[in-house]
């Protein structure tokens, strides 16, 4: 039996060796968040972005880290090529929804960072007080490399990708390891993107409010917005007026 116990934990530990790839190297001492099986193309991508940060880091430099952030926000726009009425509705929807600047946990840095996917679904309005009930029934859609257009400048809006992400979650490693050199770097990276210490955990990088999901009535005409803001969250009821979507109502419902 012990014999059968030390052949899983060696066949366990192979497996997760090769799938395993903890980036950033150049500063191996700080622990790290591991990709997991990522394609090799993607681990380079995303070491390379990782790495860029730690070189600016190191040297303090800011022009460094405002080529990173300037190459960003010139790599991607918004999209303008709906694939259907529906989605074109989401994306006005958060277009009016959104509006990072009027949230004080902003200020002071020049990036918004949008986040890369969204939920939606279509239901009946008389519904929409009912999540508790049919959140295990309803059928999600979801917008993958959401990029919408906002009522912000253009050299303001940094379109979140799975790279990007990653990178910046290895180059600020973890506050539990680290506390020090982890407040050194949110410093650092702070007059860019208002980045935030997570509650429990890690690190948001999306600016917020983030969207946890949108439901849209089978008329298109009324719209409910989950939503998150630093650590609490809620939801806006927002209707449709002359082809443009305005909010109704705000509710704050939980708070961690």
């Amino acid at each position: 039996m012990k014999k059968l116990i030390i052949i899983i934990v060696i066949i366990i530990s192979v497996l997760i060796c090769g799938i395993m790839h903890t980036s950033c190297s150049s500063n191996p001492t700080l622990p790290r968040v591991v990709v997991m099986g990522e394609p090799d193309e993607y681990v380079t991508i995303v070491d390379e972005m990782c790495e860029k940060l730690e070189t600016a880091f190191k040297q303090l430099s800011n022009d460094s880290l405002e080529h990173f952030f300037s190459d960003w926000n010139a790599a991607f726009s918004f999209e303008t090529d709906m694939q259907n009425n529906v989605i074109e509705e989401i994306y006005k929807i958060y277009k009016e929804f959104y509006h990072p600047l009027d949230v004080k946990l902003n200020s002071d840095s020049k990036y918004a960072v949008v986040q890369n996917n969204i939920l939606f679904a279509i239901l009946d309005e008389e519904l929409f007080d009912n999540w508790s009930k049919i959140r295990k029934t309803i059928n999600f859609e979801t917008i993958e490399d959401f990029r919408p257009q906002l009522y912000l400048p253009k050299d303001n809006v940094l379109y979140l990708t799975p790279e990007y992400e990653k990178a910046l979650e290895m180059f600020m490693g973890t506050l539990q390891n680290n506390k020090e050199d982890a407040t050194e770097r949110y410093n650092f990276i702070r007059p860019y993107i208002p980045i935030l210490r997570g509650h429990w955990w890690g690190w948001h990088i999306v600016t917020h409010p983030l969207v946890h999901r949108i439901f849209l009535d089978t008329n298109e005409y009324v719209a409910r917005v989950h939503w998150r803001i630093g650590y609490g969250g809620g939801e806006t009821i927002m209707r449709k007026k002359s082809d443009i979507w305005e909010v109704e109502k705000t509710y704050n419902t939980w708070i961690e």
